[in-house]
C-alpha cells in the first residue's frame, strides 16, 4: 500500500539542469561538525506494514516520515542493535538527491530525503536542480506504487561506488570534491553517538587537519525495533556530506560551503575517514543501541583511539587544472545572477488546500519597490528570519508591485509558527533573466552602503564611497575572473578613454559565489551633480564560469548608477590599461601604423585580449673565430693556463656584442640571460682535472675595448679603452649593480673530457661548470644588455659601434649612435671574473685557446688578471682570489730561465662560446597625464599604489611582472604622449630623425621635465607624487625551465 500523503507537485523549475549543482567551496579546519538525528517515533498511530523481521532489501513504509521526509526505507541487515562487535560493512560515495515520483495524475511526489546514488546514477530519470537552494531532485517516471518505481530505486541505491579500505597513505581513488560519503554498518546504529569524535574527516598533506562536514543518520536505510509499545527507526547508515548549502545553512553550526573538500594549489587534496574503535576522553565511537563500539579487523593500532581508515583523494574539475575534463560531480547548470528583492507578506500565510504540512499559499505578497517588482517563478525562495519556503507555482504576473495567492512549499521553520508569525518584511531571492528582467537590472546588484534611494530605486544616490557587488547560484571558478575585464565600473556606457575606466580591485567572496568591485578610490563626484557611472558583468568566454567551467547564463551591460548629487565632493582620476589591441585609446593611427601606448619585447595573443613577453628561447652563441672582429685578431698558439691554476687565479675578461654576432640596435637581442659558458682548449684536448673552489661573477663592463688600428700610426687608436688594473673599476656601477655570483665556490669544477663538444661553428668546446651541477629549478642567471641599467660608461674609446666593427667590413667608421662616454648597457661587453682557489691536488695542465686583440701593441686590454706560480727563484707564489684587489699578473713557465713574471693586463682574448636564455623581457608606456573625469589634469597628485591582473598569485609558477614608474611635471612632446613606437628600449625619447643618429643623454628626452630633475624608474609608485605626468615600464620575466610566460590583462593606475 502507499502511504505517501498526496499533494499538488510543482511544475519544471525554471532552469533545469540535468546533472547536479557544482560543488561548493571548502572550508578547513573546523572543529565542529553538524549531527542529524532522525527521530526516532512516529506520533500517528503505526503504518500497516512493519519492518520488523522484514528480509534485507525490501522496501518498507517509514514510520518517522514526518520527521526524515522519507515515506520508504530500506531494511537492511541488522542485530536489532545488539551485536556484541558491529562491524563496518564498507564506505561507498556518490551524491545526495531528493528522490520522486511521477504519479498518473503527472503530480510528483517525494518519496526519499537526502537519498545517496551513485555518480551517474541519472539513466531514465529527470534531474533538476533549484539554483537557489541547489538541491537536486531526481524524478523516476513511475508512480510509488508500481513495481518499476521500485524497480528503479533498487537500482539507483545499487549505484553507489566503494571505497576500498586501508589505502597507502596519499593513495587511494580520486572523487569529486562534493561527493559523499556513506558509511555502512551491519548493526542498527545509535543516531546519538555519531558526531565531530566519532566520524572524524581529515585533509591535507599530512592528513592532519580537521574538515568541517555534516554528518548525519541515513534515513533512508536501516530497520525497526519496537520500543515502548511502538515500532521505530534505526538507520544502519552514517552519511558524511562535506557541502553546506543555504537551507542546511540555517540549521547548521557550518558555514556556506558550496564546493566541499579543500583542494591544495594542484587541484587535489588528500582525504581520510576515520572512525573510533575506542572513545577516548570527550571524544566517542559509533555504537550500535547496545552502545557496543565498532569492532575491527584493520585498525590503526598507532592511534589510541583505534581507528578504522579509509583514504581517498578529492580533485576539482580537470578543468579548473588545466586539463581537458572533469572530475567532479555532473554539472551543465550554467551559473545565474541572483537577486534579493524587499517584500511585504501583507496576509500571513496560509495552508495550500490539500497540501501537505509543508504546502501554504501567500495571499498577498507587495514589493516596496516598483521597479523591482517581478513576478516569481518555481524555485525562487522567500526568505525571513526563522522561515524560509520556496515557490513553487509561478502566480499570475505580478500587478501594481502585488502578486496574489502565490504557492510555496515551507522549506525551514516551524509550520504553526508561520502561520502566526509570517506576515510582514520578507526577501524574495530569484535569478536574473535578461528578458523578464529587462530594465531592473540594477536590482540585481548589491551595493554598499545602500543608495538612497533604496529600496524604490537601488541604483540611485549611490555613495561615491560603495562597493558593488553581484551574486551567483553557485561557487565560481577564481580563474575565470579577470579584474578588469570580468567586472567593470565605468564613466561613460561606451568608455573610450582609458581614464574612463574605474580603477579597483574584483574579489570574490568566501563562498566564491560572489563578486565585488571595490574602487581603489571613492568614486570622482562633483558636489550638487548626479554623476552616473556604468557597470558591466561579462558573459561568454570572458565571463565567470562555475567549477564545472559552465559560463555564466547571461551577464550585465551597462547598468547605470547615479551617485547622490549632494555627497561630499571626489577629485580624482584613474587610468586603466586592458590590452585589448596595441592602439587601445585615442589618438588612434592606421591600421598598418597604430599608434601604441605601449611598445617593447610584448605581444598581443589573438583574441586573448592581454600581452605577454617573448618566448623562453635557449640558444647559443660563439666568441670565435667565426666572428668578424675575433677573426681579424692574432691567434696565440700556446694559450694559456689562466684561471685554472692550481697555485690559484682570478681573471677578469671581457665579449663584446659584436665578438658574439649581436647587434648594437636590434632590441630583440637586448634583456638576454646567460645561463651557461664555455671555453675552447688549445687542440681540442682537455686534461681531468679537479677544484674543489672555483667561482665565477658575472656583470657588465664599464670599459668597451676597441682595438681599431689607427692607418697613421698603426697602433691602436682608442689604446685606453680597455680593462684597467684594479678589478673593481672594471665594473660599471658595482655599488647599484655589483656583480652576480652565478657559480658558488663551494660547488668547485671538475674538467672532464666526456663534456667536450663541437660548437656550431665548429669549434671543440669545453663547459665551464656554470649551472651544469645543479637542478635546472637552481640554475643561476644573469641578464647581459639589461636595459633596467641606465648609467652610461665606455670612456676613452671611440663609442659605440666600435670602430673595428666597420673597419671588419673594410669601411671607415660612421659617427658613433652613442658617443664615448655616452654608451648604455646594450653596448657594454659582459665582465667575466673566474675565481680559482689554490687546489693541491689539481693539475693546472690544461691551456685556453686564445687571440691577441692587436698585434702591434699590448693595448687595449681584454685581460686583467693574477695567477699564482713559480718565479725564476724557485719561490711558488700562491694567489687567494679574495685578496686580489687589482691585476698583478703572474709567472711565464716558458721563459728561459721559467718563472719570468707577465704583466696583470695584456690583449688576450679567450675563444670561447655563451648559452643564451630568453627570460626577461621589458616594455614601456608613452607619458601619461593624470586628469580627472573633466580630462583637466590634477594638480600635485598623489598615486596611491598600481593594480594588475592577473595578480601575482595567478600568474604561471616559476614567473612574475615587475613594475617601476618615474614621473614628470610637463612634457611638451607629442611623440612622447602618444605613440610608444617613438621610444627606444630604455623607455627613452630622441629628437633624431635622420642620420646621422646619436643617441647621447643630452639629445634624449628633450621637452621633458622630469620630476625632482630624476629621470631614473622607482619601484614604489608613490615616488611619482607630485607629477603630472608618469610613465610605466613592465618588465616580464618568464619560467626558464617550464617555459612558462606571464601574462598582463590590465594595468592600472589611480591619484587624487
Amino acid at each position: 500500500m502507499n502511504h505517501a500523503i498526496a499533494r499538488p507537485s510543482p511544475s519544471p523549475a525554471r532552469v533545469l539542469a540535468l546533472a547536479l549543482p557544482a560543488a561548493l567551496f571548502a572550508v578547513a579546519g573546523f572543529s565542529a561538525c553538524e549531527r542529524i538525528d532522525v527521530p526516532l517515533e512516529h506520533e500517528d498511530p503505526p503504518p500497516e506494514e512493519s519492518g520488523t523481521g522484514r528480509p534485507p532489501g525490501e522496501l518498507v513504509a517509514h514510520p518517522a516520515y514526518a520527521g526524515s521526509g522519507s515515506r520508504w526505507f530500506f531494511v537492511e541487515p541488522h542485530s536489532s542493535g545488539q551485536a556484541a562487535a558491529p562491524r563496518v560493512v564498507g564506505v561507498r560515495w556518490g551524491r545526495l538527491v531528493e528522490l520522486h515520483s511521477l504519479e498518473p495524475s503527472g503530480e510528483r511526489e517525494l518519496q526519499f530525503a537526502r537519498f545517496a546514488v551513485g555518480p551517474d546514477a541519472a539513466a531514465g530519470t529527470l534531474v533538476e536542480t533549484n539554483p537557489l537552494t541547489q538541491r537536486t531532485q531526481l524524478v523516476i517516471p513511475h508512480g510509488a506504487d508500481t513495481a518499476a518505481f521500485r524497480d528503479a530505486v533498487v537500482a539507483l541505491d545499487a549505484s553507489l561506488l566503494a571505497l576500498p579500505e586501508s589505502q597507502p597513505r596519499g593513495e587511494g581513488p580520486e572523487i569529486p570534491p562534493n561527493a559523499v560519503l556513506v558509511v555502512m554498518l551491519d548493526d542498527l546504529l545509535d543516531a546519538r553517538s555519531v558526531s565531530v569524535e566519532s566520524v572524524r574527516l581529515l585533509t591535507g598533506s599530512p592528513t592532519v587537519v580537521p574538515f568541517a562536514a555534516r554528518v548525519f543518520a541515513d534515513a533512508n536505510h536501516g530497520g525497526l525495533v519496537r520500543e515502548g509499545g511502538r515500532e521505530t527507526f534505526h538507520s544502519t547508515r552514517v552519511i558524511v556530506d562535506p557541502t553546506v548549502g543555504p537551507i542546511e545553512r540555517r540549521s547548521s553550526p557550518l558555514p556556506l560551503n558550496l564546493v566541499g573538500l579543500p583542494m591544495d594549489a594542484d587541484g587535489r587534496t588528500r582525504v581520510e575517514l576515520r572512525l573510533p574503535t575506542v572513545a577516548e576522553g570527550s571524544g566517542g565511537a559509533l555504537v550500535n543501541l547496545a552502545g557496543r563500539p565498532l569492532a575491527g579487523p584493520g585498525v590503526d593500532l598507532a592511534t589510541p583511539t583505534r581507528d578504522i581508515v579509509f583514504r581517498t583523494q578529492s580533485a576539482l574539475p580537470a578543468l579548473a587544472r588545466g586539463g581537458d575534463a572533469l572530475a567532479f560531480l555532473g554539472d551543465v547548470t550554467p551559473p545565474e545572477i541572483v537577486g534579493t528583492q524587499i517584500v511585504d507578506i501583507v496576509v500571513p500565510p496560509r495552508r495550500a488546500p490539500g497540501g501537505g504540512p509543508q504546502d501554504f499559499f501567500l495571499p498577498q505578497v507587495d514589493f516596496l519597490s516598483n521597479l523591482c517588482a517581478t513576478t516569481p517563478e518555481r524555485g525562487d525562495l522567500i526568505q525571513q528570519a526563522s522561515f524560509l519556503a520556496e515557490v513553487v507555482e509561478a502566480p499570475n504576473p505580478v500587478s501594481n508591485g502585488s502578486v496574489f495567492r502565490l504557492r510555496v512549499m515551507l522549506l525551514a521553520g516551524n509550520p504553526t509558527d508561520w502561520i502566526t508569525g509570517g506576515a510582514g518584511s520578507a526577501q524574495l531571492l530569484t535569478t536574473y533573466d535578461p528578458v523578464d528582467n529587462a530594465g531592473q537590472a540594477g536590482c540585481f546588484l548589491e551595493i554598499t552602503p545602500l543608495a538612497a534611494g533604496y529600496p524604490a530605486n537601488p541604483v540611485l544616490g549611490v555613495s561615491p564611497a560603495s562597493e558593488i557587488g553581484v551574486r551567483f547560484t553557485e561557487p565560481i571558478q577564481r580563474e575565470s575572473i579577470a579584474p578588469f575585464d570580468t567586472l567593470l565600473l565605468t564613466r561613460e556606457a561606451d568608455a573610450e578613454l582609458l581614464s574612463d575606466f574605474v580603477v579597483g580591485e574584483t574579489a570574490l567572496g568566501v563562498g566564491l559565489a560572489s563578486l565585488t568591485f571595490v574602487p581603489e578610490l571613492p568614486l570622482a563626484h562633483v558636489f550638487g551633480a548626479e554623476d552616473d557611472y556604468f557597470l558591466t558583468l561579462a558573459a561568454g568566454p570572458m565571463g565567470p564560469k562555475d567549477i564545472a567551467g559552465n559560463e555564466l547564463a547571461a551577464g550585465l551591460e551597462h547598468v547605470l548608477l547615479t551617485l547622490a548629487a549632494f555627497a561630499p565632493e571626489e577629485l580624482n582620476g584613474g587610468r586603466l590599461a586592458r590590452f585589448l589591441s596595441d592602439d587601445e585609446e585615442p589618438p588612434f593611427g592606421g591600421p598598418f601604423d597604430p599608434m601604441r601606448e605601449f611598445s617593447g619585447q610584448h605581444f598581443y595573443p589573438l583574441g586573448e585580449e592581454l600581452i605577454r613577453p617573448r618566448p623562453v628561447i635557449h640558444y647559443p652563441s660563439v666568441a670565435d673565430r667565426s666572428r668578424a672582429l675575433p677573426a681579424l685578431m692574432e691567434p696565440f698558439e700556446r694559450g694559456v693556463q689562466s684561471p685554472l691554476a692550481p697555485l690559484g687565479s682570478i681573471v677578469q675578461t671581457v665579449w663584446r656584442y659584436v665578438d658574439v654576432g649581436m647587434s648594437l640596435t636590434d632590441a630583440t637581442e637586448f634583456n638576454i640571460d646567460v645561463e651557461g659558458l664555455s671555453w675552447a682548449p688549445i687542440g681540442g684536448q682537455v686534461i681531468a682535472d679537479h677544484f674543489d673552489r672555483f667561482e665565477i661573477r658575472l656583470a657588465h663592463s664599464r670599459l668597451l675595448p676597441d682595438e681599431y688600428i689607427d692607418p697613421a700610426s698603426l697602433f691602436p687608436k682608442w689604446f685606453n679603452s680597455g680593462l684597467k688594473t684594479q678589478f673593481l673599476n672594471n665594473v660599471a656601477d658595482p655599488d647599484v649593480h655589483p656583480q652576480a655570483v652565478v657559480h658558488p665556490r663551494g660547488l668547485g669544477y671538475t674538467v672532464t673530457p666526456g663534456d667536450l663538444y663541437t660548437a656550431v661553428s665548429g669549434t671543440v668546446m669545453m663547459p665551464f661548470p656554470l649551472n651544469r651541477t645543479v637542478p635546472a629549478d637552481e640554475f643561476r642567471y644573469y641578464t647581459w644588455r639589461d636595459t633596467a641599467i641606465l648609467a652610461r660608461h665606455g670612456p676613452q674609446g671611440g663609442g659605440a659601434d666600435p670602430w673595428q666593427l666597420a673597419a671588419s667590413f673594410g669601411q671607415p667608421p660612421p659617427p658613433p649612435f652613442y658617443s664615448v662616454g655616452q654608451v648604455p648597457s646594450v653596448g657594454l661587453p659582459l665582465l667575466m671574473e673566474f675565481r680559482t682557489y689554490p687546489e693541491a691536488s689539481a693539475l693546472g695542465l690544461n691551456s685556453f685557446d686564445i687571440s691577441l686583440a692587436a698585434n702591434s701593441s699590448a693595448r687595449p686590454f681584454f685581460r686583467t688578471f693574477s695567477t699564482g706560480g713559480v718565479d725564476q727563484a724557485g719561490v711558488a707564489h700562491i694567489v687567494d682570489p679574495d685578496l686580489e684587489i687589482q691585476g698583478n699578473g703572474g709567472y711565464n713557465p716558458t721563459s728561459v730561465p721559467p718563472g719570468a713574471g707577465l704583466p696583470g693586463q695584456d690583449p688576450v682574448f679567450y675563444i670561447g662560446a655563451m648559452d643564451l636564455v630568453v627570460r626577461v623581457s621589458r616594455s614601456y608606456s608613452i607619458w601619461f597625464e593624470a586628469v580627472g573625469p573633466d580630462g583637466v589634469a590634477i594638480p600635485a597628485p598623489e598615486y596611491p599604489r598600481a593594480l594588475v591582473g592577473p595578480r601575482a598569485d595567478d600568474q604561471p609558477p616559476g614567473t612574475h611582472i615587475e613594475l617601476a614608474f618615474r614621473g614628470a611635471t610637463d612634457v611638451v612632446n607629442f611623440d612622447a604622449v602618444t605613440d610608444a613606437t617613438s621610444l627606444d628600449a630604455y623607455g627613452d625619447h630622441y629628437a633624431d630623425l635622420l642620420p646621422p643618429l646619436n643617441h647621447d643623454a643630452d639629445m634624449a628626452n628633450v621637452g621633458i621635465s622630469f620630476l625632482n630633475g630624476d629621470a631614473g624608474w622607482f619601484d614604489d609608485v608613490g615616488e611619482l607624487d607630485g607629477a603630472r605626468f608618469y610613465q610605466v615600464r613592465i618588465t616580464f620575466v618568464a619560467d626558464p625551465v617550464t617555459g612558462a610566460l606571464p601574462e598582463l590583462s590590465s594595468l592600472g593606475l589611480t591619484w587624487f
